[in-house]
């Protein structure tokens, strides 16, 4: 017994059947299609969870924070941040290094999609990729006391 897609037509309850694979090709293209908002770049890696940080802002500020952010951790190998934002940023850095030390046309593809500057992508590939085993460390940085705070 062949198996045939049915629809119902909206003019009534009549059932017709799809009698060519285009049509039917056709039917389950538009019934599957998912509209998605993620970005090229959102690479979150299996088994971590999704963030949840917002930091006040919506998803293209956001977006465009941590690339910002990323970018600036390439050129200079270190920045100084907020520690929830660093930890937003590290599993992101953590994938570019990733990439970085495959180094396939690919992996370029896609740490172009995500760094902002040609000569900071040059310096992932070349300098950090081969550098970084894979992982990113979050340091506490000792913040001296505010003047109208000193003890």
């Amino acid at each position: 017994m062949m198996w045939t897609p049915r629809v119902l037509e909206s003019s009534g309850a009549q059932e017709r059947s799809l009698s060519s694979a285009k049509e039917a090709m056709m039917f389950w293209r538009q019934a599957a299609t998912v509209v998605s908002r993620s970005a090229p770049w959102q690479l979150a890696t299996r088994g971590t969870k999704p963030n949840k940080r917002k930091f006040g802002r919506t998803w293209e500020h956001r977006l465009a924070m941590l690339r910002n952010m990323v970018t600036s951790l390439i050129n200079h190998e270190r920045i100084r941040t907020t520690t929830p934002k660093a930890k937003s940023l590290q599993p992101y850095a953590e994938k570019l290094i990733k990439f970085a030390k495959r180094g396939t046309i690919h992996d370029k593809n896609l740490a172009a999609a995500i760094v902002r500057e040609q000569g900071a992508l040059m310096k992932l590939f070349d300098v950090l990729g081969p550098r970084y085993a894979g992982y990113v460390s979050l340091t506490d940085c000792p913040c001296p006391w505010p003047d109208h705070l000193s003890p």
